[in-house]
C-alpha cells in the first residue's frame, strides 16, 4: 500500500512539475504572458507593450510650433495631436495650411508655415526659388498665373491640399477636376511641389 501511494505521489509530483515547468498562462485579454522558469521564478511580459514599441512612429516637427522637435507618436495619430504635443501652435502660425485631420507617418517631417510663409510662397526643400509655382503653397493669385488656370481652377486646387493633404509629386495636380492630361502638358514646365 505504502509502495502504491508513493508512485501515486512520485506521479502526481512530476505531472504538477511538468506543467509548472511549461507553464504559459495568458488572462482572458490576451495582455499579460506569465513564463515559469526553471529556477520556479514567474516572468511576466506584457504583450501589449511590446507590440505597441512596434506601432510607435517617429515625427519630425519644426517651424511654428512652441516646442519643434522629434516626437514619438502612436500608429492612428493625426497632425492636429501631434501639434498639441508640441505645445500648439505660435502666434504667427498658419493654422489652416496644413491638414490638421490627417494621419502622420513615421520618418515624416512637418513643417508649421507662418502665415507670411504660406502668402509670399515658400521655396521647396533643398532647391533654389525659382519663378516655378509651388502648388503646394502657392495662393490663389499665383495659381491663377498659370496658364488655363482660373479661378475655380485654383480654388479646387487650394482646397484639394487642404482635405487631401499637400501634392506629393506635380502630376497628382490631374487629380483636379478640369486638369486633365493636356492642361497638365501646359503647366508641367511651370510648376513645382
Amino acid at each position: 500500500m505504502k509502495k502504491w501511494m508513493k508512485t501515486v505521489s512520485l506521479i502526481l509530483f512530476v505531472f504538477v512539475a511538468g506543467i509548472l515547468h511549461s507553464c504559459t498562462m495568458e488572462q482572458e485579454d490576451g495582455i499579460l504572458v506569465q513564463d515559469v522558469t526553471e529556477e520556479g521564478e514567474i516572468r511576466e511580459t506584457d504583450v501589449e507593450d511590446e507590440t505597441q514599441k512596434d506601432k510607435m512612429l517617429c515625427i519630425y516637427l519644426i517651424g511654428c510650433v512652441s516646442r519643434p522637435g522629434v516626437y514619438e507618436v502612436a500608429e492612428g495619430t493625426r497632425i492636429h495631436e501631434l501639434i498639441a504635443l508640441a505645445g500648439g501652435f505660435t502666434e504667427e502660425a498658419d493654422e489652416t495650411f496644413l491638414n490638421l485631420a490627417a494621419f502622420v507617418s513615421d520618418g515624416q517631417k512637418i513643417v508649421v508655415y507662418s502665415r507670411e510663409e504660406t502668402v509670399t510662397g515658400i521655396p521647396s526643400e533643398g532647391k533654389e526659388t525659382s519663378s516655378l509655382v509651388n502648388i503646394n503653397q502657392a495662393d490663389k493669385d499665383a495659381l491663377m498665373s498659370l496658364p488655363g488656370i482660373g479661378e475655380s481652377k485654383a480654388d479646387a486646387i487650394i482646397q484639394y491640399r487642404e482635405e487631401q493633404g499637400l501634392f506629393s509629386d506635380i502630376e497628382e495636380i490631374m487629380n483636379i477636376s478640369g486638369i486633365k492630361e493636356g492642361a497638365f502638358e501646359k503647366i508641367k514646365e511651370l510648376i513645382t511641389v
